[in-house]
């Protein structure tokens, strides 16, 4: 997928909600949806995700459910306006979510800039395996949450299957303790 440039991203929706999972689970979150997966697991929750779609949808107050649809792309001084909309509180997360938002590393680098210049706290949930565009936009994100995809998983790819193999084969002896917990990381790992 084509990166929409800094100035814009390819979203799917916009809404408020309860965290549902990772270390922040149940804090009030608003959750922005990019477009576009280059994985396609078998127990993804979100299928409708994995290409961008020529519109998204915005939740007009949180938790409302009601929804305006507009097309895409969606200009990045929009989201952070949508996004203040639902934050009710400056406690409130802003998750970046997919898809794999790491698919449009500028629009995320852009929008977790303009977020935190606002005082938000941003939430990145990603698959991991894109650590270039991880590194261009991870000064302004606070939280990291890897969907780390084990070997077992027949994660169908096409452009990345070979690469992805190479990724999810298990740790040397030489690995270090990963400081996300119990995870072993090679030594190259830089989080």
């Amino acid at each position: 997928m084509s990166e929409s440039g800094s100035d814009a991203a390819t979203l799917v929706e916009i809404f408020a909600s309860a965290q549902g999972e990772g270390p922040e689970v149940g804090r009030s979150t608003v959750f922005v949806r990019f477009g576009g997966c280059d994985l396609r697991c078998r127990w993804c929750d979100s299928p409708g995700t994995w290409r961008p779609t020529p519109g998204c949808r915005i939740e007009q107050r949180a938790g409302s459910g009601v929804f305006l649809e507009r097309p895409n792309p969606v200009a990045i001084d929009e989201i952070v306006a949508y996004v203040e909309g639902l934050a009710e509180r400056p406690s409130t997360w802003i998750s970046l979510t997919g898809g794999e938002p790491l698919l449009q590393p500028r629009a995320i680098a852009s929008l977790s800039r303009a977020l935190v210049a606002r005082g938000r706290r941003v939430y990145l949930e990603t698959h991991g395996l894109h650590a270039a565009a991880l590194a261009e936009c991870v000064e302004f994100v606070e939280l990291v949450s890897m969907d780390w995809k084990l070997a077992s998983a027949r994660i169908a790819t096409r452009r990345n299957s070979a690469w992805a193999s190479s990724l999810l084969r298990p740790a040397s002896p030489s690995s270090t303790r990963c400081s996300s917990g119990s995870r072993r990381c090679p030594p190259t790992c830089r989080w």
